[in-house]
């Protein structure tokens, strides 16, 4: 499991990406901005991260105004499964 941070202009892509080729993601609500997992993301390359199976993307607090968003790599189903009952 790779974790990097990334921005709202790299979810956009990240969505788009997934519109264009068919990849399955689910969007769940978070405080200041919205958190994603991205299924079956082997089509996309990414050269920091590599290809991996799974694409997270979580909103860590920093402050009332501001958050982060992590990138997390994984090929393990075990970890989304984690993600998602967070996220819910």
């Amino acid at each position: 499991m790779n974790k990097f941070t990334v921005t709202n202009e790299f979810i956009n892509q990240m969505i788009e990406i997934a519109n264009n080729q068919g990849i399955d993601y689910n969007m769940f609500e978070g405080s200041l901005t919205d958190n994603f997992i991205f299924y079956d993301t082997e089509r996309i390359k990414i050269t920091e991260v590599g290809q991996s199976k799974y694409l997270i993307i979580k909103e860590n607090f920093v402050n009332t105004w501001t958050s982060e968003l992590e990138l997390i790599a994984t090929n393990e189903i075990s970890t989304v499964e984690k993600y998602e009952e967070i996220f819910i």
